[in-house]
């Protein structure tokens, strides 16, 4: 499940890489492009872009595309209002090295999953 999970991860980063551009190509009319500091600075787009898709894939459908791919899917506890533990989820996504809890943990859980109370499971087939 580590490796799984793992490669979720990163093809939800490259999702979230190629929304930066929509994004880039959006802001471009909403902003004077000769003296905005924001169409020239890149890492913004995959900020909001990251904070964008983690945020609406969590609240909305409870499974990213990365997960969905992979056979995975997030499980809330019940007892947390469930858009509150989504963004503990997701602003603990941005600790450094967070992908790698996962290997420090016998339950297969990174520090979002642990600090959000959710828990990501196999999605049976029928």
């Amino acid at each position: 499940m580590k490796i799984k999970r793992l490669i979720a991860f990163g093809l939800d980063n490259i999702i979230c890489f190629f929304l930066t551009f929509p994004l880039m190509y959006l802001f471009s009319f909403l902003v004077d492009n000769e003296s905005s500091f924001i169409l020239r600075f890149p890492p913004i787009y995959q900020f909001i872009a990251f904070l964008l898709y983690f945020f609406c894939s969590d609240l909305f459908f409870k499974i990213t595309l990365g997960k969905k791919i992979m056979g995975l899917k997030i499980i809330f506890n019940e007892n947390t209002p469930r858009f509150f533990q989504v963004l503990i989820r997701l602003f603990s996504r941005l600790i450094p090295f967070e992908p790698f809890s996962i290997f420090f943990n016998e339950e297969n859980e990174m520090w979002h999953d642990i600090l959000s109370k959710s828990k990501v499971v196999y999605i049976k087939k029928k």
